[in-house]
């Protein structure tokens, strides 16, 4: 008999002891579990969300005194200031708000939460226009906008085209106020609208009073070429290659673009541009969300699942009748993607 206890018990301290191992291979419920008759007899375990380290008037106090903001800002007085702070526990970051009166939103940023530094900051137009945020490639590519080959394309221009016989002409005065736009280029790409724009003004002025003075005169610069028409043939050739070239491969599309696309194929189909351009929030979406979380392509009245672009519609007729041709050739997609189309105008214009 004894011998029969000592050995249930060993078996029940076995049974005991197993048991916590063979639960730990059973895997954790993802959903709720109910029995037969319906009860609730299981949960899935969830985590509870990271708590932020920062409070929202820490990641305001950091926003705020951030230069670029603190410098903005000094320009609206703090009575009539409003501020807004959210936490994404998934980036780890906040996103800071600021409004002004009339004004409006005034200034936006990020605060990682973890170290309290910002790592975005935008203010004035850069809140409202992201073009104005000096993006790297936004506007034609990371190549055509590095400044080796930018710089290269000047240089031929002014070579090509230059009195080097007479360098105070003002035919060498013309072409060097002609690539002065890059150095407003430089500042653009760089998100200094600021001092991007004044420094056009320049050659505005320039086109003017020279417009106006060779009106005038009833003459113009003497432009007589310098090179043997074998060279500038073969250079012209050379250069029109490699700048169809970068478009095709290195180059994207903005929202000019793609209106015009847009605007094209409605003009062949005999419908009007305005008021006809594909919208948001109809009554299917038709793709995933991007990284922001926004929907872009969505089912629209003429049944064709598009990528929305409302305000696309702002341009005039020639602007949209001028991608008819690449339209035609290369057709459309309904979607914002390389848009062959809008390279082939762009080409052409180029050429």
């Amino acid at each position: 008999m004894r011998g029969l206890l000592a050995a249930g018990l060993a078996a029940l301290a076995a049974a005991v002891l197993a048991s916590p191992a063979l639960g730990s291979t059973r895997t954790a419920p993802t959903a709720p579990i109910f029995d037969s008759k319906g009860h609730l007899v299981g949960t899935p375990f969830v985590p509870k969300k990271p708590q932020a380290s920062l409070t929202q008037k820490q990641a305001l106090r950091n926003f705020e005194r951030y230069p670029k903001v603190a410098s903005w800002l000094s320009r609206y007085p703090r009575s009539g200031r409003s501020d807004e702070e959210t936490y994404d526990a998934k980036s780890g970051e906040w996103t800071v708000k600021i409004w002004w009166g009339d004004a409006g939103e005034i200034a936006e940023g990020k605060v990682l939460d973890a170290d309290g530094s910002v790592v975005e900051a935008w203010t004035g137009p850069q809140v409202a226009w992201g073009m104005a945020r000096g993006s790297p490639g936004a506007f034609g590519g990371t190549a055509i906008n590095n400044p080796w080959i930018w710089g290269a394309f000047c240089l031929v221009f002014l070579v090509g085209l230059g009195d080097f016989r007479r360098l105070f002409s003002l035919r060498n005065l013309d072409l060097l106020f002609l690539l002065s736009p890059t150095a407003s280029l430089w500042y653009f790409n760089h998100g200094d609208v600021f001092t991007a724009v004044p420094l056009f003004y320049p050659l505005l002025v320039w086109v003017v009073l020279r417009g106006t003075w060779i009106g005038v005169r009833n003459r113009g610069t003497p432009g007589a070429p310098r090179w043997p028409v074998w060279v500038l043939l073969g250079a012209t050739i050379f250069l029109a290659g490699f700048r169809i070239g970068l478009n095709v491969e290195r180059s994207n599309v903005i929202d000019v673009g793609y209106s015009g696309v847009i605007g094209a194929e409605r003009i062949v189909n005999g419908q009007a541009p305005w008021g006809n351009f594909p919208v948001e929030h109809t009554r299917k979406s038709c793709g995933p969300a991007d990284a922001s979380g926004e929907i872009r392509n969505w089912i629209q009245t003429n049944g064709r699942c598009e990528s929305a672009n409302p305000e696309g519609d702002t341009y005039g007729p020639a602007a949209y009748e001028s991608y008819i041709p690449g339209y035609l050739a290369l057709g459309w997609s309904g979607k914002w993607d390389s848009l062959p189309a809008a390279h082939f105008a762009s080409i052409a214009f180029d050429l």
